[in-house]
């Protein structure tokens, strides 16, 4: 009998023994690999089988789907995925042209849109909640908390001074109000031990953004006090 060859590797087939089928592979590992081999071209015949049939259930749900145009509020089928918010390019284009003379959707907001129907700040804060970032965000600088601060007071229509914390961290001379412990000045956010801007009177208990309502705390201390009033955290 001729000498059958591997087809794997080409190689040299033993020869038929005294009973059973003649092997089909020379080594174990030949076979291994060939089964290797149909299973992945199962697999591919399989998985090209599911997107096809992935992409006719999608086809089919957006021919039944109607919906408004967000420009032009024609009456539309969406043709490329479900989230098609628009019937056309144009109304598309001609939508983002008009976001300018828009509102921010956000309440009490009344900067321009930048996109989602939201202005630049909360498209940011949007944006940063779904894991994007901006490189800005590592800056968290002294003119940043003085801003945050204030805006976290004039959204509840009180009274609220232009206060840098570095200043009341001086004034304090770096002491904690709470503790009375020393604060390091070293100390970035998010260590506890770092240096924190703290209401005496909390904002949600009427306490205004004023110098005498302020005071140095470790942030760890204020996180703990919450809207507590002072005395009653240090007895909690």
């Amino acid at each position: 009998m001729a000498d059958v060859t591997c087809p794997v590797c080409d190689g040299a087939i033993p020869p038929k023994g005294a009973t059973g089928p003649r092997k089909s592979y020379c080594s174990v590992l030949c076979r291994s690999q060939a089964a290797s081999v149909r299973r992945r071209a199962a697999y591919a015949r399989d998985r090209l089988k599911i997107l096809s049939e992935s992409r006719d259930r999608r086809a089919s749900k957006r021919a039944r789907t109607v919906k408004v145009c967000g420009h032009c509020s024609e009456e539309f089928v969406p043709v490329k995925s479900l989230a098609q918010v628009y019937c056309s390019a144009q109304c598309g284009s001609a939508a983002n042209r008009d976001n300018s003379s828009k509102s921010c959707s956000e309440l009490d907001c009344i900067r321009p849109v930048r996109a989602r129907g939201l202005c630049s700040m909360h498209y940011k804060r949007f944006m940063r909640v779904n894991g994007a970032a901006w490189e800005s965000d590592s800056e968290w600088s002294d003119r940043r908390r003085a801003n945050y601060h204030k805006r976290r007071v004039l959204k509840r229509k009180l009274p609220a001074d232009d206060i840098r914390p570095l200043d009341v961290f001086e004034r304090d001379g770096w002491v904690c109000g709470i503790c009375a412990a020393p604060v390091d000045r070293d100390l970035q956010w998010p260590d506890e031990m770092s240096a924190s801007l703290d209401h005496v009177v909390p904002l949600s208990r009427g306490g205004h953004h004023v110098l005498s309502n302020v005071q140095l705390a470790h942030l760890g201390c204020n996180v703990r006090k919450g809207d507590f009033l002072q005395v009653d955290a240090m007895s909690a």
